[in-house]
């Protein structure tokens, strides 16, 4: 009893180890086998190194913006300077014609009205008021005749064929109505008249055309014309400066505008 005690702890101790070498063989059998490796396990194998990086694919997104320091939402800079201006774009061309003031329907106007007279819708000037619409009274001041008449010949012949300068007259005619004259200057060619005319006159019917004009030289059985009757050209700006000329090949006429 007492040898077979002996031998039984040697006995296992060897069994235990032959099991133990047998449990190693087969772990490295199975390894080498195929049988998968658990990444973070360390076998104790080293790796081989194939110089090729595993490429998924996919992007990964680390949640994180960068912030490049420019805005996110940048608009061009305006340069004021219109690219598309078609070229064929008609300029505006002025309507005045018939009109001294207004509008011109290119945004600028044909003429301005003075003498406290308005602009009417025709593109004529008017003032609004009295003795049937005549705002100013028309006094013939001076004029100037040609030494000559118009065959070159002297004006009058008088008694014992003495010739003579002519005896100057001045008669307006407004619209459709009556002629109206002045009374006449003796032999001269620079007559002074300061003849107040009866009717009176309105800023439209002088800038208008009108107002017609005659000049003559007066004589017995008929006048001589001097100036044929011809519609006065008065601009806007005669009627500010209350004064205009009548011309013609052979005289002028100066006549004085005051408001009536």
């Amino acid at each position: 009893m007492i040898f077979m005690n002996a031998h039984r702890p040697s006995f296992d101790w060897r069994a235990r180890q032959g099991l133990a070498l047998i449990s190693l063989i087969s772990l490295i059998s199975l390894g080498a086998c195929g049988m998968p490796v658990d990444p973070g396990t360390d076998t104790g194998v080293p790796r081989r190194d194939t110089g090729v990086s595993a490429d998924t694919g996919i992007v990964e997104d680390s949640g994180v913006i960068e912030d490049t320091g420019a805005p996110a939402d940048v608009q061009p800079a305006d340069s004021g300077v219109v690219d598309d201006v078609p070229s064929d774009v008609p300029s505006c061309t002025p309507r005045c014609e018939g009109r001294v003031c207004g509008d011109d329907g290119c945004g600028s106007v044909c003429g301005m009205c003075g003498g406290g007279a308005t602009c009417t819708a025709m593109g004529t000037c008017t003032l609004t008021g009295m003795m049937g619409g005549g705002q100013f009274s028309i006094t013939a001041v001076q004029g100037t005749i040609n030494a000559r008449n118009g065959s070159g010949g002297e004006w009058d012949v008088g008694i014992n064929m003495t010739f003579r300068l002519p005896d100057p007259k001045v008669c307006i005619t407004i619209g459709s109505g009556r002629e109206e004259c002045s009374g006449f200057i003796n032999n001269t060619i620079t007559p002074t008249w300061a003849f107040r005319f009866p009717s009176g006159v309105d800023a439209a019917q002088l800038t208008g055309g009108m107002l017609r004009v005659r000049l003559a030289d007066d004589d017995t059985a008929f006048d001589d014309p001097i100036c044929a009757i011809a519609p006065a050209m008065v601009s806007a700006m005669d009627v500010t400066a209350m004064r205009f000329e009548h011309r013609c090949a052979l005289g002028s006429v100066i006549f004085r505008l005051t408001p009536r």
